[in-house]
């Protein structure tokens, strides 16, 4: 189990988007609509606040992240 850490504002955006997209949120949507940066992204999932996968999309791979039973945990202890 990775280590938990302090949430910083833009984790919490992170997971505050996530949230609210039960089916997932596409990277893409993450970076451009709600302009979370790549490294907040990155922290989430490293410390296992949200997962991905890969998914086939025309001819190339869309990530899709999803808030994680800890990043629920997490997000509604900061709060």
């Amino acid at each position: 189990m990775a280590r938990r850490i302090k949430l910083t504002d833009e984790m919490r955006q992170v997971l505050s988007v996530l949230a609210s997209c039960p089916d997932g949120a596409p990277l893409p949507l993450l970076l451009l609509t709600h302009a979370c940066s790549a490294h907040a992204i990155g922290q989430c999932l490293d410390h296992e606040y949200a997962r991905e996968r890969r998914e086939p999309v025309r001819s190339s791979d869309i990530m899709r992240l999803w808030i994680t039973e800890a990043g629920q945990k997490v997000l509604a202890a900061a709060r």
